[in-house]
């Protein structure tokens, strides 16, 4: 078990860095009352883990995770509706980048979405996986000393996504800003998924392609996700244990997180063939996206993942996996209410 002393320390370092993204985001412009209400649920939370009994000081953090989301999600749904481009202010506040055909939202915006979804559901699960493992002493991250492990989990969203999207990255394999095919990683992700092919834009024969390799696709990556948790858990948490089987091993983990970390290295070098990485749909708009801002703010910017962190931080605290669980569902329950609150209230102004 990670101390208490860590969890005391770590837990009012992400609160502050938050509230502080959240109100700067628009300092300037003039904030609202549940912006600067971030400024009481900070000081609650920074009361209630020097003072508070771990009930109360859960019950407190909780509250906390519930406000700085709702916020957040409100200033990122505000500024992806009426900012279609980005620029750095986006690497922290986050931009979404919708783009509207009419009254529907493209297909880049659908495909940017759902990546951004999954990927983040991907490093979620890791997260888990390796907490779960150093709960139960298992010999993994040797190359971490044990103080900084949990500090290097936490922290793994910014940690991943930072690396995954780095201009340097790209460049040691030829894959930079120059190239005249760049494309982001949502680009990769779809074309990997349904092999180039587009539904609905080419002949009957091309939507059968397209239908077949994204069933395909999709089987072998649900596929791989149930090996990856039956055989990292030792069956505490499997799924269809008697058809795959159970395991305890931490290569999976080593593997989801190379995966995760060099994404975009991984799915064009090992998956996508030449003709699928040369040849350009016609709203492909990667282009227009490649900066750096733009590559970190899809994900929400850097104050949507370290609230990821704070609300790993926090489940991580409570005791008992069903109450994890009870907290999760209470938590998803309230954000989603008061986020829409808020995103009204806005809309109102």
């Amino acid at each position: 078990m990670v101390p208490d002393q860590i969890h005391n320390l770590l837990t009012p370092i992400l609160a502050v860095i938050i509230t502080g993204l959240i109100l700067i985001k628009n300092f300037g412009s003039g904030l609202n009352w549940w912006e600067l209400g971030n400024l009481v649920i900070l000081t609650s939370v920074i009361v209630s883990t020097s003072t508070l009994e771990h009930n109360k000081k859960i019950l407190v953090l909780i509250i906390s995770i519930t406000w700085f989301g709702s916020t957040i999600i409100q200033q990122l749904v505000d500024t992806s509706k009426n900012k279609s481009t980005c620029d750095w202010v986006d690497t922290f506040s986050g931009n979404l980048m919708f783009k509207k055909l009419g009254n529907k939202i493209d297909d880049s915006t659908i495909t940017r979405i759902l990546f951004v979804s999954f990927y983040l559901f991907a490093v979620l699960m890791l997260m888990i996986i390796l907490l779960y493992k150093i709960d139960a002493q298992s010999q993994i991250l040797t190359f971490i000393d044990d103080k900084y492990k949990y500090i290097f989990i936490i922290l793994l969203p910014l940690i991943v996504i930072f690396i995954n999207e780095a201009p340097v990255v790209f460049s040691l394999y030829g894959n930079d800003d120059s190239n005249p095919n760049y494309m982001t990683s949502e680009q990769l992700f779809k074309r990997f998924i349904t092999g180039n092919f587009d539904y609905g834009k080419g002949n009957s024969n091309d939507n059968s392609k397209y239908i077949w390799r994204f069933i395909f696709t999709s089987v072998f990556l649900i596929t791989l996700f149930v090996l990856f948790i039956n055989y990292s858990t030792g069956g505490d948490i499997a799924f269809f244990s008697n058809t795959f089987g159970v395991g305890n091993s931490n290569m999976p983990a080593y593997i989801l997180l190379f995966i995760l970390t060099f994404f975009n290295f991984v799915v064009e070098t090992l998956f996508l063939q030449k003709c699928s990485y040369k040849t350009k749909t016609v709203d492909d708009n990667s282009r227009n996206q490649k900066t750096f801002s733009c590559r970190i703010s899809k994900y929400g910017g850097i104050v949507s993942l370290l609230f990821i962190s704070y609300t790993v931080s926090v489940l991580y605290q409570i005791n008992g996996t069903r109450d994890k669980m009870v907290a999760l569902l209470f938590i998803m329950a309230l954000t989603f209410g008061f986020s829409e609150l808020f995103i009204t209230l806005k809309n109102k102004q």
